[in-house]
């Protein structure tokens, strides 16, 4: 047999084996590394994993100044907003790194997956970092640029191929990188409809921590208050329970609270705005107080028993029944807001002795 001849015939026998030989399934495979590239490029809540490397990098940035490897770039993008150091210190609260650090990511542009990765980092401190309400000035004002970076780039974020998940998530919902960030979603969770915040915690990673929760809150606060009195009242009660389930939101919701329902046409008492208001703001008429009231609803405010009933009338009627103190045993209070706050019990028109009312009025 010619050479040709027999490298023909090996030809064939390696053909018939491999024919007979079972093909491998390549299904698992291909789904680990399908999420391994969703975990890599797609999820936002991910972060990178190396908090000892973060904590170095931001450390160093803060002491030389100096970012000289995309590495650090990236590291000090996930760590901005978290203190480190001593003392204790934030980058996105630094008068001059914060700004240096944009700066160096921005000259990412040209190398879309490092920009994109460091983007991510800087979204999650974005979301995390409290900066409307933050007290620290320059925190506050490098939060803002932060807010502007984001959604000047956000567009373009989303334009990059393959598009990622966050990044058109974040386009969807790029209102909140504006003013009024959940001003969209109000009018659907005052209808009960939460659907709009299992979202933004499956695509955008979303905790519970974050301001964005704290904000979805008060925009059903601030929606209520722009709404007629008969679509406003039934509103009062589950957001005053709302506003007690998060203790750094009670006193500025409430406040909207009470200054709209001073505008209603019906002032009789509400029971719940009442206990809420003296809860957190305590008894009107001691002095010690009074600056905790008008600090919220202001010293001039044109207040006639908007949560409280007229005292004048209630002691009227329980004079009427003297034998009945169930009234007598209930705290009674009346809110007049002229140039200050004042109660008055009104014991002599009743008819009902001074002595007799230091017992029965609970304070």
């Amino acid at each position: 047999m010619n050479p040709i001849a027999a490298f023909r015939n090996r030809l064939r026998q390696i053909n018939a084996e491999v024919l007979h030989t079972p093909i491998p399934s390549l299904t698992e495979e291909m789904a680990q590394t399908t999420q391994r590239l969703r975990t890599e490029y797609g999820d936002i809540s991910r972060g990178t994993g190396d908090q000892q490397g973060i904590a170095a990098a931001v450390i160093d940035f803060l002491q030389n100044h100096q970012l000289p490897t995309y590495r650090d770039i990236k590291y000090v993008c996930f760590g901005v907003s978290s203190p480190y150091g001593i003392p204790l210190t934030r980058v996105i609260e630094h008068e001059s790194l914060f700004s240096k650090l944009l700066k160096e990511v921005g000259q990412l542009q040209s190398e879309p997956r490092k920009f994109r990765r460091c983007y991510q980092g800087l979204l999650k401190a974005y979301l995390r970092y409290p900066g409307q309400q933050s007290e620290h000035t320059t925190g506050r004002n490098n939060w803002l640029a932060l807010r502007e970076f984001l959604a000047q780039h956000c567009k373009a974020l989303k334009q990059q191929k393959p598009v990622l998940e966050w990044a058109q998530a974040l386009y969807d919902h790029r209102n909140l990188l504006a003013d009024n960030p959940c001003k969209p979603y109000a009018k659907a969770l005052l209808a009960g409809d939460s659907t709009v915040v299992d979202e933004l915690k499956a695509r955008l990673g979303i905790d519970d921590d974050t301001w964005v929760m704290n904000e979805l809150v008060l925009a059903q606060v601030q929606a209520a208050t722009a709404l007629n009195d008969s679509a406003f009242l039934p509103q009062v009660k589950p957001l005053v329970q709302l506003l007690e389930q998060h203790s750094g939101l009670i006193t500025k919701g409430l406040a909207l609270l009470l200054k709209r329902y001073e505008m209603c046409l019906d002032h009789t008492e509400h029971p719940t705005l009442r206990e809420a208001a003296l809860t957190q703001w305590k008894s009107p008429w001691l002095d010690a107080n009074k600056p905790l009231w008008y600090a919220q609803i202001g010293e001039a405010a044109n207040f006639q028993a908007v949560v409280m009933q007229p005292i004048s009338s209630a002691w009227a009627g329980a004079a009427k029944k003297p034998r009945d103190n169930k009234l007598q045993r209930t705290s009674i209070f009346f809110i007049a807001f002229s140039s200050r706050l004042w109660v008055s019990v009104g014991a002599l028109q009743c008819g009902i002795s001074t002595k007799h009312c230091m017992h029965t009025i609970r304070c």
